[in-house]
């Protein structure tokens, strides 16, 4: 679009007044027409001046504008690149917000399936604890017990040791009861000798009348004393059974009573 100056318009203006003048009167017409001829070019020339300067005013500026808008356009275009640059970074943010969350909530899980153990583990521990309480009671009870058990020990070690002594004592005793054991067998075969020595006398008085046969009369007597001789025996038997078993009845009634 090429602008028209107002001097322009202005000498149209007055060219047409002119014209009016020059029809209105002629001889200031032909008068006047070297003037306005003159002040036409100089006129012409100034809009053609004004019009080469604002020409070249608007090309400069619209070459100016069209750099701006190409700057504009560069801007624009980095603007454009950076904006799906920092879109992409957005959905890659948004991915790694959505894996943080899953993540989360993955340890969110994780996290109340520990806490769940960890209860069940303070249960445990509490069973352990009171079972522990009670093994210790149990514990301190044996240790009583056996407190207990050890001073019977003594005792019955003490007891023990009496009863040795008094086992000392009684075997000492039965050392000096053997010569009257060492008497009762010298009685016992002096018993057996004293009932033997009869038949023994009737059997040498039979071989000195030369008699080597036994009648029936010797028979009998042969077994009437044999019977006797088995009597005293058992008899005899019998007395020192009894006589043992007082002595040991009394010892352990002895013992008893000291044990008591």
């Amino acid at each position: 679009i090429i602008m028209v100056p107002t001097n322009c318009k202005m000498y149209a203006i007055a060219r047409r007044a002119a014209k009016r003048n020059k029809e209105r009167t002629g001889k200031q017409k032909q008068q006047n027409t070297t003037v306005t001829f003159k002040d036409s070019d100089k006129i012409q020339e100034e809009c053609d001046n004004l019009h080469d300067a604002e020409s070249t005013n608007q090309h400069e500026e619209s070459n100016k504008l069209h750099e701006e808008s190409n700057n504009l356009h560069e801007d624009s275009n980095k603007s454009h690149e950076e904006s799906n640059k920092l879109y992409q970074e957005s959905n890659k943010l948004h991915e790694e917000s959505n894996n943080l969350l899953e993540e989360s909530n993955k340890s969110h899980e994780e996290s109340n399936k520990l806490h769940e153990e960890s209860n069940k583990l303070h249960e445990k521990s509490n069973k352990s604890h009171e079972e522990s309480n009670k093994l210790h009671q149990e514990s301190n009870n044996l240790h009583e017990e056996s407190n207990n058990l050890l001073e019977e020990g003594n005792k019955s070690h003490n007891e023990s040791n009496k009863l040795h002594q008094e086992s000392n004592k009684s075997h000492e005793e039965s050392n000096n009861k053997k010569p009257k054991n060492i008497s009762t067998c010298i009685l016992a075969v002096a018993c057996f000798i004293l009932c033997a020595l009869p038949g023994m006398i009737f059997n040498g008085i039979i071989f000195s009348q030369g008699k080597n046969t036994f009648d029936k009369d010797h028979y009998k007597v042969f077994l009437l004393w044999i019977r006797t001789l088995i009597t005293m025996n058992s008899s005899f038997n019998t007395l020192v059974f009894f006589w043992k078993n007082s002595t040991l009845r009394k010892e352990g009634k002895q013992v008893l009573k000291k044990i008591r």
